[in-house]
């Protein structure tokens, strides 16, 4: 413990006595001050810096390039143009052509022959139309040493039409009386046995017919027409006839095979119902008409494809097939065209059909059918210009039961 003491006593004595050495030298050193000037051009300049002239980089043997993998997933960009409806062009309008409600024809020819003709009209409508159409031709000659031939035909007709914002409805009643005489004989073979009122003949024919159709402007609608029509007609020699027919046609355009233009699928339809009666007894037949049609323009050629069936019903029912087919070039566009095509179909003979053609028919007939079997044809159609056009065409067909007229 006193060992201890005595090193601390010793150690402060050192250390007092060297801060008083210190403090008087300091004390004794001599304090001055000194300024320099300089007077000479400043120039100052910054040495060149030395660059590392090396770049840093990784010295590794050892690189791997990852292998990358894309899928691109092929998507349809659904766009849908829209369409504006360009406005109608407007062109200077042109004077309308006067029109008038009545117009009269007559005449007088050879053989004492008259005629005379009536028609009657509404005026220009938007709404409807009505006219009445009435006619007279006769002619009285005189053959010497044969029956007489006096004959006429009257005719008189009322028809109407409606208009509608898409459809139209147009109606027709009728009546046709046609008189003759069967003049095709010597008077002397016969002597006064036969007089004027024997050999005379007459046709009476009233009905009528309505029509219901489609006028769309849209291409893409379902075009439809409806017609129902009714005839009756009588001889005096106890022959007569009733008709009751009713037909159809719808078309629409589609896209079947995937072309510029589209196509037309369409069907034809109709029943019709035949009532015949002569001296011999009556007939009934029904007929039933299908057809089914395809049509398609591509660039100047126009094809039309199909076919007809036609069912006859009376005491045995029947069914009969026809090819119909139809190809139209266009030569000069708007100017020249060329077609062609295969037909066929059946009909019944009827009393308005033949006594339409030739009147001098005997009261008892042959009610058949008309089979056109096969029918080829062609031709040609022109425009050439506004007030020009010719039309030209052949055909070759094979019919059976067709009627012949004899003497």
């Amino acid at each position: 413990m006193t060992k201890t003491k005595y090193r601390f006593a010793l150690t402060g004595m050192i250390f007092s006595l060297l801060v008083a050495f210190s403090a008087n030298a300091f004390a004794q050193a001599k304090t001055y001050n000194e300024e320099i000037t300089v007077v000479a051009p400043f120039d100052p300049i910054i040495p060149d810096a030395f660059k590392i002239s090396h770049n840093p980089a990784i010295n590794d043997s050892i690189s791997s390039v990852p292998v990358m993998s894309y899928s691109i997933a092929p998507r349809v960009a659904d766009v849908k143009p829209v369409i504006e409806q360009l406005p109608a062009v407007k062109l200077v309008a042109e004077p309308l052509t006067k029109l008038y409600r009545n117009y009269a024809r007559a005449g007088v020819g050879n053989y004492t022959s008259l005629y005379g003709e009536l028609f009657i009209s509404s005026l220009r409508s938007k709404q409807y139309l009505a006219s009445l159409h009435l006619k007279h031709q006769s002619a009285a000659g005189k053959f010497d040493g044969y029956g007489s031939p006096v004959n006429s035909r009257n005719e008189a007709e009322l028809s109407g039409t409606k208009y509608y914002s898409q459809h139209t409805l147009t109606g027709k009643a009728f009546y046709y009386r046609d008189g003759l005489h069967l003049y095709g004989f010597k008077q002397s073979e016969f002597g006064d046995t036969i007089k004027k009122d024997d050999i005379r003949q007459r046709y009476f024919t009233a009905g009528g017919e309505a029509n219901f159709s489609s006028n769309y402007k849209s291409d893409d609608k379902l075009n439809h027409a409806f017609a129902l029509s009714y005839y009756h007609i009588a001889g005096l020699d106890g022959n007569k006839e009733n008709n009751i027919r009713f037909s159809t046609t719808l078309d629409k355009q589609v896209d079947l095979f995937n072309i510029d233009t589209k196509q037309v699928v369409g069907l034809t339809g109709g029943y019709e119902f035949l009532n015949q009666q002569d001296s011999l007894g009556h007939f009934n037949t029904n007929l039933v008409l299908i057809n089914p049609f395809i049509k398609a323009q591509i660039n100047e050629y126009s094809l039309m494809a199909g076919f007809k069936m036609n069912i006859s019903a009376d005491s045995v029912t029947k069914a009969h097939l026809y090819p119909v087919a139809e190809a139209r070039l266009e030569l000069l566009p708007g100017a020249l065209k060329v077609f062609a095509g295969i037909g066929g179909g059946m009909e019944r003979t009827s009393l308005r059909g033949i006594s339409g053609q030739n009147a001098y028919i005997s009261s008892v007939m042959p009610w058949n059918y008309v089979f056109d079997k096969f029918r080829v044809y062609g031709g040609v159609q022109s425009n050439i210009n506004r007030s020009l056009n010719f039309n030209a065409m052949v055909s070759n067909s094979t019919y059976e039961n067709y009627p012949f007229f004899c003497y």
